[in-house]
């Protein structure tokens, strides 16, 4: 709703091959939904969801994507993975690597099939999430920051109760198509040198109901590569451990 009108939203839609529907189709469909509209219960708003039949029924699953902060979210591989089940088809002899939960560099190395930086030191309290590879190529759902292709390598703080929003993320865009001067327009940013090259930096700070948190950013280009660190946390780093931590890259 805007001004009082419904306003209709663009939806990514793409048809998956999916073993043991009609016609072995479905429809992967992404960008805001509400389960209740549909199975009632708890209101809510989903990410994902993928849409097909199967003999006489109609299926929906629904699934919340990566939000790069270590909750908990459904890939295209768990989807259809799931859907296939549902249809009655065995899954367990399944070994292929998911892209977009990927839990260590070789992995990623394999399924990019190019190098991914990752730091040498991190800070103690962080550990590594996952990595995640999307590649517009294979898929009409791109990254929502509007990168086709992207690697994305996140450190959170282990957390039981998964409340934490401590993190560090890597961003890695191969041919990435960009200059810093165009990345300079977005403002806020300071030139500076990182790796032996030139670099942005940023950092800001805020309140949210009592809470503080702070943004730091360092985009930088390495060849034909750009590479963008965020880290967040309730205060800045030191600019020196940034630094740091960003000249360990190997």
């Amino acid at each position: 709703m805007y001004d009082g009108k419904v306003v209709e939203v663009a939806t990514p839609v793409e048809s998956v091959t999916l073993p043991g529907a009609v016609n072995e189709q479905a429809t992967l469909a992404s960008n805001g939904f509400e389960p209740e509209k549909v199975c009632g219960g708890e209101s809510l708003v989903i990410n994902n969801a993928l849409l097909w039949k199967s003999s006489d029924r109609s299926f929906i699953i629904f699934g919340r994507f990566d939000n790069h902060f270590g909750e908990g979210y459904i890939t295209r591989m768990d989807m259809i993975r799931i859907a296939k089940t549902l249809n009655g088809i065995d899954t367990s002899g399944e070994q292929a690597l998911d892209p977009q939960r990927l839990f260590s560099v070789r992995d990623a190395e394999i399924v990019t099939g190019t190098h991914v930086l990752a730091p040498a030191e991190m800070l103690t309290s962080l550990h590594l999430d996952h990595i995640t590879y999307r590649n517009g190529g294979d898929s009409t759902m791109v990254a929502a920051d509007g990168w086709p292709v992207m690697i994305a390598t996140l450190y959170t703080r282990e957390s039981p109760s998964n409340v934490s929003r401590d993190r560090i993320m890597i961003t890695q865009v191969p041919h990435a198509g960009w200059t810093l001067a165009q990345r300079e327009r977005e403002g806020g940013y300071k030139a500076d040198k990182v790796r032996g090259q030139p670099a942005l930096y940023q950092e800001f700070c805020w309140q949210s109901a009592g809470v503080p948190g702070c943004h730091q950013t360092l985009i930088w280009l390495e060849g034909d590569t750009g590479y963008e660190l965020l880290a967040s946390f309730p205060a800045l780093l030191t600019k020196e451990t940034l630094f740091s931590l960003v000249e360990s890259l190997r």
